[in-house]
């Protein structure tokens, strides 16, 4: 039976590639946002609050379109009901985790953690230590918010 440490690395590793080949999106994202109109604090700020380069890209030419911020908000919310779906997949192999845990991991959910930690919950292991791979592939993307996107993020 692997130690949470071993999980949490685990989906370190996993990521990384992941983070190199989506790094380039941030800064397409950052482009996209100054030119739509958005500042940079308010591209800045949509980076950290919406963990999904989706939603972030068809924001952002929302806004440069003039669009209503409700019209906006709906848009991206229905573009995002795939999360449902991602949380739905793992609830299974979550259920067994605090209520307080839940929040946070379901932020670092994009559309890499879910392909990463969906095929490690599908090995024969039933070890509630699985639940350590979301993290440790979603915290690594944390730094890439401020360091490489100055204005987005890669997420899903």
């Amino acid at each position: 039976m692997s130690t949470p440490r071993q999980e949490f690395r685990n989906g370190v590793r996993d990521v990384i590639p992941l983070i190199i080949s989506t790094a380039p999106f941030g800064v397409i994202f950052g482009a996209l946002a100054i030119t739509s109109g958005l500042s940079s604090v308010a591209a800045q700020v949509m980076s950290l609050l919406v963990f999904a380069g989706s939603a972030q890209f068809i924001a952002a030419g929302l806004v440069a379109d003039g669009t209503a911020v409700l019209l906006i908000i709906l848009t991206t919310l229905v573009v995002n009901l795939r999360h449902v779906l991602y949380g739905a997949t793992l609830a299974p192999h979550l259920k067994h985790l605090p209520q307080r845990w839940l929040a946070p991991l379901g932020f670092l959910l994009t559309d890499e953690a879910f392909a990463v930690v969906i095929r490690r919950y599908a090995q024969a292991d039933d070890s509630p230590r699985q639940a350590l791979v979301l993290p440790g592939r979603g915290i690594p993307i944390l730094p890439q918010l401020a360091v490489l996107h100055p204005g987005g993020h890669p997420g899903g």
